[in-house]
């Protein structure tokens, strides 16, 4: 299957996006990754008011995807992809709690669309870790 990006099949550009030196500690590009999305959702969601609990959900559901995801690059077996598994459900949390917010209209529907893109990305990293 292709990506419709590269022209390369799907497994290849996960695994090439997935895998490979950083400047963390795991060997995941993805841990990576989830941190920026952690930084630039933080970075959106500062001036949100009257949404507290709602952005405190979405900001500890994108934590959960980073940690979840270098805690998993450190295990075996049913453990490693018990992470992964959990990675993969909090970005789904994080994912709606941006829609949420952006049907709320307290966050620009650009930004939203930025943030649910990146998010998917790394959903669909974490599907692939879980699974091989």
């Amino acid at each position: 299957m292709s990506d419709g990006l590269t022209g390369g099949t799907m497994n290849s550009v996960r695994t090439t996006w997935a895998i490979g030196t950083t400047g963390g500690h795991t060997g995941l590009r993805v841990v990576d990754t989830a941190i920026g999305i952690a930084r630039d959702t933080r970075l959106v969601v500062l001036g949100i008011r009257g949404h507290r609990d709602l952005v405190d959900q979405l900001t500890r559901a994108i934590e959960s995807v980073a940690l979840n995801l270098a805690e998993g690059a450190g295990r075996a077996g049913r453990d490693k992809a018990f992470h992964y598994n959990v990675a993969y459900g909090s970005a789904g949390e994080a994912g709606t709690a941006i829609r949420l917010l952006a049907a709320y209209g307290v966050l620009p529907d650009g930004r939203a669309v930025n943030l649910l893109g990146q998010i998917d990305q790394v959903r669909a990293v974490c599907w692939w870790l879980a699974r091989r």
